[in-house]
């Protein structure tokens, strides 16, 4: 009773990582720095991605919202731009979706 809590309450959430595979096939308008733009998008992508907190399901439509931040910058972004996940991922009870450019 001598001390009491003050600040920000932290709530802590126990997870695996779960890794998983995200495949691009990236179109450019011609002209187009495409290794400086790509690996801009493949950076992006896995922020995206690794910010996700435990349990939380990865939408395909944000990574659609990801590539349509580069397409002032010359990506030409279609149906067949994402290639996998072909739909939305749900992990694994327990776990985190995690990936990282390979």
């Amino acid at each position: 009773m001598d001390y009491r809590a003050a600040g920000i309450a932290v709530i802590t959430s126990l997870s695996i990582p779960q890794m998983i595979t995200i495949k691009l096939k990236l179109a450019f308008v011609a002209g187009v720095a495409t290794a400086t733009i790509g690996s801009a998008i493949r950076t992006a992508i896995v922020e995206t991605v690794n910010s996700l907190g435990a349990n939380q399901t990865l939408r395909r439509a944000t990574l659609t919202n990801v590539l349509t931040r580069y397409v002032k910058q010359g990506l030409i972004p279609n149906d067949s731009t994402i290639v996998e996940p072909v739909g939305d991922l749900v992990p694994n009870p327990g776990s985190t979706l995690r990936t990282s450019i390979t």
